[in-house]
């Protein structure tokens, strides 16, 4: 399954988000499910790394439909993760947090 290509990324990839560049798209893997099956409580080890399969039975358990498309669907969110570059530094500065050098 290879990653959706950058003009389909709106369509594919329920995460994504315009402005962002690629040092940002790692990480995102639990938002991607929550955005596509909002319905579904998410256990909190959902990872790219995690029991793909274990996690479509659950979707399918909880929403009905075919376990197959669910878990494609999981495999190719997974794969979006894989490709994004290293996370990027967040340049906000929380509230209490000392400012960086």
């Amino acid at each position: 399954m290879h990653p959706p290509l950058a003009a389909e990324a709106r369509l594919r990839d329920p995460a994504h988000r315009d402005q962002d560049g690629p040092l940002w798209r790692r990480g995102r893997f639990a938002e991607r499910v929550r955005r596509q099956w909002n319905a579904v409580e998410l256990p909190a080890e959902a990872s790219p790394d995690g029991d793909l399969d274990a996690l479509a039975a659950a979707i399918q358990a909880r929403i009905g439909g075919d376990v197959g498309h669910i878990r494609g669907r999981l495999a190719e969110f997974a794969a979006l993760d894989a490709v994004a570059g290293p996370p990027a530094a967040d340049p906000l500065v929380r509230p209490g947090q000392p400012v960086p050098p």
